[in-house]
């Protein structure tokens, strides 16, 4: 088999049967999955963001093209699933989505070849960035970028682990985002500046691990370079953000105001 021990022509789901009891399934069909054992150490120890991975996103935002992959990383904390909400931190004033493709580590590795970087792929899914871009923006200005992007639920992913035989080859894959039923992006992997085998290859200089995520990096039309006036791009409560990509089903969470303090796990 060529993904390991990773069988072809599946797609993983995470469910709860009661609350606070995680379980994974594999999809039989649209409607219908089955219970299967969860793989020792696929859960995210590193979530590592790409910045300025499309050619677009870099031209709205007035950047040039870097000459290698640039990143941050994202906390575990952030992560949140399908149907979930995202929360609007009382303190940001700016809340961003950003669609992007995740890609699922499914083997310990390092120093990986370009070519064989798919070998060591569970599998792929969808990532919305979400980000605090006056506290992003405000910590850029020092050169680090850590809260804006790391409230929690601010990563959400979902709905499906999809193996690489059924996504399909991932640097040509459509990706669109909506709020409230409205395109706000749309466009295709096939426009990243580093591929996802370049990707792989680059940041397996530091030993990758099971469950460990790749971003791909986010297209044009966020909210924040909307002109003239980006107010009403902006998320609020109440907002349904819906992300795509092909293959891969769709992302759907809705956003809230953050409770108060000891209100949620």
């Amino acid at each position: 088999m060529k993904h390991g021990r990773w069988s072809p022509k599946m797609k993983l789901v995470r469910f709860q049967p009661k609350t606070g009891e995680n379980r994974v399934g594999a999809m039989v069909d649209s409607s219908h999955f089955v219970e299967v054992p969860v793989v020792k150490g696929l859960n995210a120890s590193k979530i590592i963001c790409m910045g300025g991975n499309f050619a677009e996103h870099l031209a709205e935002g007035k950047r040039d093209p870097p000459p290698f992959p640039i990143s941050f990383l994202k906390a575990p904390t952030s992560l949140t699933g399908h149907r979930t909400s995202v929360y609007h931190p009382r303190k940001v004033k700016l809340l961003d989505y950003e669609v992007e493709l995740a890609t699922v580590i499914g083997r310990r590795c390092k120093d990986v070849a370009r070519k064989d970087a798919l070998d060591y792929v569970a599998g792929f899914s969808i990532f919305n960035d979400i980000s605090a871009r006056d506290i992003q923006f405000a910590e850029m200005k020092r050169g680090f970028c850590n809260l804006g992007k790391n409230f929690d639920t601010f990563g959400p992913m979902g709905p499906l682990l999809v193996t690489p035989d059924q996504a399909g080859e991932p640097d040509d894959l459509a990706m669109e985002l909506r709020v409230n039923g409205q395109t706000r992006q749309f466009s295709s992997t096939k426009n990243m500046v580093f591929k996802i085998r370049e990707l792989i290859e680059f940041f397996s200089s530091m030993t990758l691990e099971p469950g460990d995520i790749i971003t791909s990096g986010t297209p044009s039309g966020v909210a924040i370079y909307r002109q003239p006036d980006k107010e009403p791009f902006l998320l609020k409560a109440g907002d349904i953000i819906e992300s795509k990509i092909a293959n891969l089903g769709r992302l759907q969470n809705t956003v809230v105001n953050e409770p108060l303090i000891g209100s949620h796990a």
